[in-house]
């Protein structure tokens, strides 16, 4: 019962000292909330990026090998993890908007 208490008063309205809120208030803030998020812009890096898995199997091919695990390693490269037909693990950095190999590395 005290945890409940304790809970209760830290989610409440009056603790986050917001005041008195009708329901129509909230819907309408949380709507607004929800436009922000929906219409903030994506960043340029993402937007001129091929899809992942069209690049992983590109990169597949080009080195004969199955992948193991793939993302992106930030600033506009994915990085796919390849297992090659003879046994060795390689992790191969892509830039993510041609799909041109930029480095290997493992082996």
């Amino acid at each position: 019962m005290e945890f409940e208490r304790g809970i209760h008063a830290l989610f409440s309205r009056e603790s986050l000292h917001l005041g008195p809120m009708n329901s129509r208030r909230r819907i309408v803030f949380a709507l607004l909330g929800l436009v922000a998020l929906a219409s903030a812009p994506l960043p340029a890096a993402a937007a001129n990026c091929l899809p992942l898995k069209r690049v992983m199997r590109s990169v597949a091919q080009q080195f004969n090998a199955r992948v193991l695990d793939a993302g992106s390693g930030g600033n506009g490269v994915y990085v796919i993890r390849l297992l090659t037909n003879d046994g060795r693990v390689l992790d191969v950095t892509v830039d993510c908007a041609t799909g041109q190999v930029l480095g290997v590395r493992g082996g």
